[in-house]
Order: structure tokens, then sequence, then C-alpha cells
């Protein structure tokens, strides 16, 4: 009776530890994509900081360091929570208003639904992408980045962030 409680025990153990290395892989892997969306929003500031000194003026819709920081913010927040952001998005009015904000949101939609239709991404075009995605308004980012990991989630699309 001894050894089959003893084996009973050790089978529990070794499926415990199997499922906390599971669970520390899918933390690492959101960790990483974390590190990765990082990287992209620092090469855009980048390029943004390289563009401004560039034309030597105040550039309007460049992503600004303080943009950048609040963006991050928000989205290391929402991921780690799992909850939605408590802010309320802005109205689709305000969004579809502005023709550059609207020809910049079907610009990121069609290259999400191109990406989708070869079925794969390139890590430089996920990162061009990545920082397309940051430059909309809270409320379309939410959206397109849902849109784009619920693609490759579904395996429409086979890359990485």
């Amino acid at each position: 009776m001894g050894t089959k409680i003893i084996v009973v025990f050790l089978a529990v153990q070794t499926v415990a530890i199997g499922l906390l290395t599971y669970a520390l892989l899918d933390i690492s892997q959101k960790f990483g994509s974390i590190n990765a969306a990082s990287m992209a929003l620092e090469a855009a500031e980048n390029s943004a900081t390289a563009d401004a000194t560039q034309n030597s003026g105040v550039i309007s819709n460049q992503l600004t360091e303080a943009r950048l920081r609040r963006i991050l913010t928000e989205e290391i927040n929402a991921g780690l929570s799992g909850v939605a952001q408590t802010h309320l998005p802005a109205s689709p009015e305000a969004t579809i208003g502005v023709p550059e904000r609207r020809d910049q949101l079907e610009q990121v939609a069609g290259e999400i639904e191109y990406h989708i239709s070869v079925g794969s991404i390139s890590t430089a075009d996920m990162e061009s992408l990545q920082v397309k995605i940051a430059t909309l308004d809270p409320a379309e980012r939410k959206r397109m980045l849902n849109k784009l990991v619920s693609a490759m989630n579904a395996g429409l699309i086979d890359g990485r962030f």
C-alpha cells in the first residue's frame, strides 16, 4: 500500500511540474512579444527623432517619446492584467472623421488582410506593422491588435510578435 501512494504522489508531482513548465513557457512568450513590441516602438522613436532633426521643425503625427511611453505602458498594463483597458475608446465618428486617420487605419487593416491572404509575415514586416499600429489612437490600435492576434491564433498568419 505504501508504494502505491508514493507512485501516485510521484505521478501527480510530475503532472504538476509539467503544467508549471507550460505556464512558464507561455508567460515567457508573452514577455518576449512585449519586448519585441517595445523594440519596434524604440525603432519608430529613433526614426521619428531622425526625421524631426532633419526637418528642424515640429512634426505632427510623429511619435514622441512621451506618446510612445504612454502607448507602451497602456499595452503592457492591458496585456499583463488580462483585462480590457479602463479608458473609454474614442468614438467612431471622431476617428473616422479625419481623412488621414481613416487612411492610416485602412492601410493597417489592408496590411493585416494581405498577410492573412499570404498566410505568413516576416519579422521585418511584423515590426513595421507594429509601428504603424502604435500610431493609431487607442480604440483603433486595440481593434487592429485584436485582429492581428486573432488571425495569428487562428493560424491564418504564421509569424512572431
